[in-house]
């Protein structure tokens, strides 16, 4: 049962750095044609990974919004048809971690004789 609870940890990790992802393309993309606004990136989920997956809120009565990505300036200049793919990436990188926190229920319920 000790592995499913962090499967699920990593879940919703992912979640939350797809959801980071898709904060900073929106932001890239909103601000396109503004002069001299350089495109941001997101650091890798893989980095996300090694700092740990510990919470991060500004009150004890928050729950689960992590800020797992670290934004950066990329230097170059916003294009749109790589902010759109990034989009879509980000999109499947959500639908993979709702796959496996639906896969983890699943799990759980069977062990539990609902399933």
């Amino acid at each position: 049962m000790i592995e499913n609870a962090a499967l699920f940890r990593v879940a919703g990790a992912m979640s939350a750095y797809a959801g980071s992802r898709q904060s900073v393309i929106a932001e890239n993309i909103a601000n396109a044609d503004r002069p001299g606004y350089h495109a941001k990136g997101v650091a890798p989920f893989e980095a996300t990974m090694e700092r740990g997956l510990a919470l991060k809120t500004s009150s004890t009565s928050h729950m689960g919004t992590d800020e797992t990505a670290t934004t950066f300036d990329t230097g170059a200049a916003v294009v749109l048809e790589q902010q759109m793919v990034k989009a879509v990436d980000a999109q499947r990188d959500h639908e993979k971690a709702l796959a496996i926190y639906r896969h983890g229920l699943t799990v759980l319920r069977t062990a539990l004789g609902r399933g």
